[in-house]
């Protein structure tokens, strides 16, 4: 058995949400009632990526810890629940007032995303402490030979990465940023060097955010999105739904055809689902070629779309 402290410590940073997913019968229209489902469950990109990750990774190896700030609520329960029984560490959540964060989603018939509202203002208001979470991590792995992983999720602001990348510490760590919301992306297309030695996990929407131009595929965004960053990141992967995953690692593209989806099934979680899978396999075979790593994760997040 591996001792707490050798293990392979992964820290996620970001919102801890209370999604709300709404799935009509039919197809939505604008102004109109419909009928369905509505499912309510703990969420957000980092909730979600630290989940995948426990599906993933052996506890014996790796140690799984969520940095957020929420309230204290009847939701709250339900999330630490979730996150004990995954055995993701909660030691660094902090718990400020009573609200929690919450992500509503209108779905399609077919399970994609017609429309969505992103909530997270415990987690910006409350921000300086997360980034305080962030310096004592620091200061801790400085007494530690072994390596770590950092994963930032968009809900990030630009001040909070500004503030990090001062920190010479944060390169010899594996660094990943997943977006929260395309929107919350144009703050940072101006100042690209925030995302020097990380690896970028993005959609195509996200990438063009990113790269301010509309980009016909996932390939001319992951070539202009390298020329851009000058080639100082550790990787960049951007996903097109169906249609095709693709990456680029110094200077060489990968990329996989995902396996058709026929079940109509709630695509809410599943880009992070399927990152998180991407991180999971760079952790567990850090040898296998990228595009083997795109084909492991594809197949995780088919299984975990076709439960």
């Amino acid at each position: 058995m591996v001792s707490e402290h050798k293990k392979h410590e992964i820290f996620i940073f970001g919102g801890l949400m209370w999604d709300i997913i709404c799935r009509p019968n039919t197809d939505p229209n604008i102004g109109e009632d419909h009928a369905g489902t509505i499912t309510e469950r703990p969420g957000g990109v980092a909730f979600n990526i630290a989940l995948g990750l426990s599906d993933e990774l052996d506890n014996a190896l790796f140690s799984i810890h969520l940095v957020s700030v929420t309230g204290l609520s009847y939701q709250t329960e339900k999330q630490l629940e979730k996150l004990n029984n995954c055995r993701i560490k909660t030691n660094n959540l902090i718990f400020k007032g009573e609200h929690v964060d919450k992500y509503v989603s209108i779905e399609t018939e077919n399970g994609e995303i017609f429309s969505a509202i992103n909530s997270c203002n415990v987690f910006s208001d409350n921000e300086p402490l997360i980034y305080g979470q962030f310096s004592k991590i620091l200061a801790n792995l400085k007494t530690k030979n072994h390596q770590s992983t950092f994963i930032f999720d968009g809900n990030l602001s630009k001040n909070f990465f500004s503030k990090i990348v001062k920190k010479r510490e944060l390169g010899n760590f594996n660094n990943y940023f997943v977006p929260a919301n395309f929107n919350k992306l144009h703050v940072f297309s101006e100042k690209l060097i925030y995302f020097n030695n990380f690896s970028l996990l993005l959609n195509l929407k996200e990438a063009s955010a990113l790269g301010k131009r509309n980009f016909d595929d996932a390939v001319e965004a992951c070539k202009y999105l390298s020329k851009l960053l000058n080639n100082k990141f550790q990787s960049i992967i951007v996903t097109n739904g169906s249609k095709i995953a693709c990456g680029i690692e110094k200077k060489k593209l990968f990329m996989l055809k995902p396996k058709e989806l026929i079940k109509k099934t709630s695509r809410s979680g599943a880009g992070d689902f399927f990152f998180a899978s991407y991180i999971a396999a760079n952790l567990k075979k850090p040898n296998d070629s990228n595009k083997e790593k795109l084909r492991y994760a594809d197949v995780r997040t088919h299984k975990y779309l076709n439960k």
